[in-house]
């Protein structure tokens, strides 16, 4: 379903677009949001970061006619998200707060997770990417211009400098492609991955 759908997200609602035949389906009005920082999709549902100081992560599942009724993804006690900033969705999802760390949850628990073998600190981590058919996690370091390369166990791969990563709005990462794209406003960037 979400090769056919895209997901406009705004603080007051969710737009859901066939991308095939370039309409709206559905909208989804906000209910108890308080700082909507990030959307992701997996398979037909929709995740939305709320990066509240009670913040939770939000699950809506992909129905024909657009999306069910939020649901708390995290279970148990409430979680202080307000300094996360961006997170990924495999099957599992992982969350990034801005001083590099990642906290990985499945289905809605926190599973254990350590970033090992980093030659340097993050400075300021921005963005995070995997999904179902990548190997690895990407973490943007704005303040030490890098992407750095994680296995999903938390070991350092590698790590990518690039004078541009301070504008870089979001990524994505093709391992098959073995690039990494950035969108840095209005244009489109590319790494070779060795």
């Amino acid at each position: 379903m979400t090769e056919e759908r895209g997901y406009i997200v705004s603080q007051d609602k969710v737009t859901v677009v066939d991308t095939v035949k370039e309409k709206t389906v559905a909208a989804v009005e906000a209910d108890g949001w308080q700082k909507i920082t990030t959307a992701r999709g997996f398979g037909s549902n929709l995740y939305l970061l709320d990066s509240s100081s009670d913040g939770q992560i939000w699950k809506y599942l992909g129905l024909e006619e657009g999306l069910s009724g939020k649901r708390s993804y995290l279970t148990g006690d409430s979680f202080d998200l307000s300094e996360a900033v961006d997170m990924a969705v495999d099957g599992s999802v992982w969350v990034l707060f801005s001083d590099g760390s990642i906290v990985k949850y499945t289905q809605g628990k926190k599973d254990a997770f350590q970033v090992l073998g980093l030659d340097q600190s993050f400075g300021q981590a921005a963005k995070i990417f995997t999904n179902p058919d990548a190997e690895r996690l990407y973490v943007v370091d704005r303040v030490n211009t890098r992407v750095v390369v994680l296995d999903k166990s938390g070991e350092y791969a590698a790590q990518y400098q690039w004078s541009g990563i301070a504008g870089v709005k979001d990524l994505v990462v093709v391992e098959s492609l073995k690039k990494i794209f950035f969108l840095t406003g209005e244009k489109v960037f590319s790494l070779d991955l060795k």
